[in-house]
């Protein structure tokens, strides 16, 4: 531990001192930091070094670390051990706007206090210099995108993180500084020219925009808990070895079982509904997809729907205002028709999701104007089988009168 505690300069600059999201003993770890970073750029010193430091137990020393790197005054790098997962050290960089552009100084430096003792302070003039961490326009490009996690904190780890993916696809030593899953060729169809491919801007804009769309119901992949939620993970996953990116590259995302959807998908119905939604459509394929399955929810509700009404309720009015299974048309008229009627400024795409308050309020309407419970709880539904079966009862006995009178009239 010794040989560790270097006499370097330590310097706790005023964002740092006068940041009241730190708790002082961060503050103070943060100078240990920048004096262990002197020597190679960066601090080597584990948790445990730092605890037996402060003589305090290493979850603080994690907690105060944690802080530091919430605020974007460090960044880390854990490396692991060859062709292994378990994590061998771990690196912290100083990102603090301040140190970041000066990270080097000298004996000409130091302050007139600081001058006087210097005879006692070892100074560290081939220091590492940390290069400022830019804005990327590639993770500008990112965080313009809909539906994902932005990161415009360029001095964060998993902003760091992407940027150096990025460049490594860039200058192909993506495959050289991380190792793949083989499944990622095996199953998912990425070939080996992947391994030695520089990608360039456009194609790398064009992927993670195409990979958007992961995290939009009804696009692969269908399960979304795995799914990483940066796109640093997004890159490269070092747990699993996967590449969402390189995936995407070769085999762009398309929506979850998008060939069986279009198939079984009733043309009429989807040229109503894309004539009523064209100007927010506006051209754009991704809404169109999303359309698509907007659209065959609704004709698997209507399915649903008619399914009741032709058990529980009296049919022939209904058919005058709604049509039939095998004529359905009339059906989506009207839910397109109520949909006109209600302020032009709140019906968005997502209005003909049949989870929407659009959706909820035509259920509403059936009800409340033309008598139609779409939804019917349990009583209601026992009370319609009552009434369905009077009914039946009651033409039974017409029909038994009418014949008998007919009957006698022959006599």
């Amino acid at each position: 531990m010794e040989e560790t505690k270097k006499s370097y300069y330590a310097i706790i600059p005023a964002s740092v001192r006068y940041d009241t999201n730190l708790t002082p003993n961060a503050k103070l770890l943060y100078g240990e930091l920048t004096a262990l970073s002197n020597e190679k750029g960066y601090c080597w010193a584990g948790n445990e070094y730092f605890a037996n430091l402060y003589e305090v137990n290493k979850d603080a020393i994690s907690k105060w670390v944690a802080q530091l790197k919430k605020y974007g005054y460090i960044g880390t790098e854990l490396i692991y051990k060859k062709d292994s997962k378990q994590i061998s050290k771990r690196h912290i960089y100083i990102l603090d706007p301040i140190m970041k552009n000066h990270y080097t100084y000298n004996e000409n430096s130091l302050d007139p206090i600081m001058k006087i003792h210097s005879d006692n302070i070892t100074i560290n003039n081939k220091i590492n210099i940390i290069k400022t961490n830019s804005v990327s326009p590639i993770l500008d490009f990112w965080n313009s995108l809909e539906n994902i996690r932005k990161h415009k904190n360029p001095n964060s780890d998993i902003y760091q993180r992407a940027v150096k993916y990025i460049d490594q696809l860039k200058s192909a030593t993506f495959h050289k500084k991380n190792k793949l899953s083989d499944s990622l060729f095996k199953d998912h169809n990425v070939p080996q020219e992947a391994l030695t491919k520089k990608f360039t801007d456009d194609e790398i804009k064009a992927t993670i925009e195409n990979m958007s769309l992961m995290y939009i119901g009804g696009y692969w992949p269908e399960d979304k808990k795995r799914l990483p939620s940066d796109l640093a993970g997004l890159i490269y996953s070092y747990k699993s070895g996967f590449s969402f990116f390189l995936r995407c590259f070769y085999n762009p995302v398309k929506p979850a079982g998008n060939e069986i959807k279009i198939k079984s998908l009733n043309p009429e119905v989807y040229n109503i509904y894309k004539e009523f939604a064209k100007d927010m459509l506006a051209g754009d394929q991704r809404r169109e997809q999303k359309l698509i399955i907007f659209v065959n929810d609704l004709i698997e509700e209507q399915g649903k729907i008619f399914d009741v009404i032709e058990e529980l309720y009296e049919y022939t009015s209904f058919k005058a205002h709604f049509g039939t299974s095998e004529k359905p048309i009339r059906f989506f008229n009207q839910h397109i028709s109520y949909l006109k009627k209600q302020s032009p400024e709140y019906v968005k795409l997502t209005s003909l999701k049949t989870t929407s308050a659009h959706w909820e309020g035509f259920v509403k309407d059936a009800k409340n104007v033309h008598g139609y419970n779409f939804y019917p709880d349990e009583k209601e539904i026992q009370n319609m089988n009552v009434s369905r079966d009077n009914a039946v009862l009651r033409r039974k006995n017409q029909k038994m009168q009418e014949d008998k009178k007919r009957e006698e009239e022959i006599d």
